[in-house]
């Protein structure tokens, strides 16, 4: 693996770690809105 090839696999993983969490805290806030 070269260090782009790696650069771009540590961004992809940001951003599905940010997209979870952002949908987790959305389900729990319309659990506290119902």
């Amino acid at each position: 693996m070269n260090p782009y090839t790696l650069k771009i696999f540590y961004l992809f993983n940001q951003l599905l770690t940010f997209i979870c969490e952002e949908t987790f805290v959305s389900s729990q806030l319309l659990t506290l809105w119902i």
